[in-house]
């Protein structure tokens, strides 16, 4: 499941301290949501690139297949589009 997506150094949270963080490329900013799946892998989201996602078993590898994952989204021409911009991530108590 390695989708277009990659970038820079790896920062931050969400506002509730979560597992969001920014990525680099090029100068530009994308914000990447990481989630642990059923196998234990992590998944990352790149929120800013529809369709644009990545898997790995540690968060390092990760980060550098979420930076080569948005180069190659951003060099194929029919997937330059941007989708909605991030805003944040929060927790719902019900």
């Amino acid at each position: 499941m390695i989708r277009a997506c990659s970038g820079g150094s790896t920062r931050g949270g969400n506002v509730n301290g979560g597992p969001t963080s920014e990525t680099h490329v090029s100068g530009q900013k994308f914000h990447v949501v990481v989630e642990r799946d059923e196998d234990g892998l992590f998944v990352a989201t790149v929120t800013e690139l529809p369709g644009c996602h990545t898997q790995a078993r540690t968060r390092r590898e990760l980060t550098s297949r979420v930076r080569e994952a948005i180069r190659v989204y951003r060099e194929e021409p029919r997937l330059t589009s941007v989708g909605p911009s991030f805003v944040a991530v929060q927790t719902v108590e019900v």
